[in-house]
């Protein structure tokens, strides 16, 4: 073979390597979500009335920038997290949709450019998301501007979320105000409490009680907190006092109130509490700043054990958050 021939063979190799190179190339070139590599995504939030800020975008495979305008919009799948959880073994709940929002969700990919400008999820536990509850969020692509084709494998990002509560601190707390209380109770073994005080002590076995000696007033009843400085509250976790469900006197109906100056009460809110051991929580509407703040019990559950009401009222242990 001459040296024409050579040079025949060896261009036709290199224009089939550069066909090849160029196909191989050109299946890279499809959007994609960067967001779906290495997903899910972990966060820990609070349940304080605060954002946490995560990105969100489009992009194009391959190497080449895009020769047209591509518009990306984006969607949240539901059905996914049944799907995932049946896939990993998992347990989670689809975050609510009252607990986020998009800044859009429209994204763009400019002529000359590989990715969009991010778009921005916003999500608030506050009020809506369960403590020590784990959340999934999945996020696709729905739709793309004509001509375009997106990346299956990469289509969807998956963002986890794990829910928290910072209490307040209570060492320099104290109870400056209560309707009545009752240090009788210790005399059943000396363990009670009964005074207001006992409600911010850290025991759940002693209890802030109303007055049944010498007297056994009916509600409401109140007891009230100086957090020693402003705080922004965002909700309470009340504990009862432990066995009391069939006696009665466990907090039904209560009345929170807050103040600046420890005398005037505003941003009242009520609630329905459980007749459980465990603790509750309650979230508020509205975050509060304030220094201090009053629950007023209005109503309590009734004695079981003789089928009659309980005017009394107890209460183990209040944090705020």
């Amino acid at each position: 073979m001459d040296i024409k021939k050579y040079l025949a063979v060896f261009i036709i190799l290199t224009l089939l390597s550069s066909c090849k190179k160029e196909i191989e190339l050109g299946e890279y070139k499809r959007v994609y979500m960067p967001q779906s590599l290495n997903s899910p995504h972990s966060y820990t939030i609070s349940l304080k009335d605060e954002e946490t800020r995560i990105v969100v975008g489009a992009a194009l495979g391959g190497v080449e920038a895009s020769e047209q305008e591509i518009e990306v919009s984006f969607r949240v799948d539901p059905q996914l997290v049944d799907q995932y959880n049946q896939n990993n073994a998992t347990t989670y709940r689809l975050l609510p949709a009252a607990a986020y929002r998009f800044s859009s969700d429209k994204a763009t990919i400019a002529i000359g450019e590989i990715s969009s400008p991010v778009i921005e999820l916003l999500v608030n536990g506050f009020g809506t998301l369960q403590v020590d509850q784990e959340y999934l969020l999945p996020i696709s692509i729905a739709d793309i501007s004509a001509g375009v084709e997106f990346n299956e494998d990469l289509k969807t990002a998956y963002f986890l979320f794990r829910v928290t509560r910072e209490f307040i601190d209570r060492s320099s707390w104290t109870v400056f105000d209560t309707s009545t209380e009752e240090p009788g109770e210790n005399m059943w073994g000396g363990t009670g409490g009964g005074e207001g005080r006992h409600a911010i002590d850290g025991m759940t076995g002693t209890y802030w009680h109303t007055q049944w000696d010498g007297g056994q007033p009916a509600p409401p009843h109140h007891i009230a907190f100086d957090m020693d400085n402003n705080q922004t509250v965002n909700g309470f976790v009340l504990i009862n006092r432990n066995n009391r469900l069939l006696n009665g006197g466990n907090p039904q109906n209560i009345t929170v109130q807050f103040s600046t100056s420890g005398s005037v009460w505003s941003q009242k809110e009520e609630f329905i509490l459980e007749n459980i051991d465990g603790e509750q929580q309650i979230d508020l509407a509205i975050a509060v700043q304030a220094r201090y703040f009053r629950i007023t019990v209005n109503s309590t559950y009734i004695d079981m054990i003789n089928n009659r009401p309980n005017p009394s009222t107890h209460i183990a242990e209040v944090y705020a958050f």
